[in-house]
């Protein structure tokens, strides 16, 4: 009987490390997919790119919402210390997301949140930090009609996504 229960023992534990190796390694993998075809679509890195209206002919990484205004910034901080993120806020939906390259979502937040004086949040020091030292913030905005997303385009002229000094240190 025992000859049996440890083979079994292992396979199942063999399996079950595979699964939770793949889970972690398909996350990062995928993500650093997105940040290629970004980088490759000249996205710029470290300044947020300018909103353009959803159509079937540019999704090219996921199906995007037709009614919400995107900009997007890719983040490395293998230079730099710390980071601001932040962006305009326009009136109705708008959220602020950062991810790293696991695809954990290390910041979320409505516009209207954001500090009023800044509109803005750092990355590197106040429990937002990027493992990896990359990663992709994305700005949403409610734009059901032209008019709507052309007020997003004059917000998104607010988006932040830049290196920050702190002269104190």
């Amino acid at each position: 009987m025992k000859h049996r229960i440890i083979p079994a023992a292992i396979f199942l534990l063999s399996i079950l490390i595979g699964y939770h190796a793949t889970l972690r390694a398909i996350s990062g993998i995928m993500m650093k997919g997105a940040y290629e075809r970004l980088s490759s679509a000249n996205t710029p890195v470290n300044a947020f790119s300018a909103p353009r209206m959803i159509t079937a002919e540019n999704q090219t990484i996921v199906r995007s919402s037709p009614d919400l205004a995107y900009s997007v910034c890719l983040i490395d901080l293998t230079e730099e210390g710390y980071f601001r993120v932040g962006g305009g806020y326009t009136e109705g939906y708008g959220s602020l997301t950062i991810f790293d390259m696991n695809t954990d979502a290390v910041y979320i937040s409505d516009l209207s949140e954001l500090d009023a004086n800044e509109q803005s949040v750092m990355v590197g020091f106040k429990g937002i930090y990027l493992k990896d030292s990359k990663g992709i913030a994305l700005i949403r905005r409610y734009a059901p009609n032209p008019e709507a997303f052309e007020a997003a385009k004059i917000a998104a002229r607010n988006d932040i996504c830049e290196p920050f000094f702190d002269d104190s240190e």
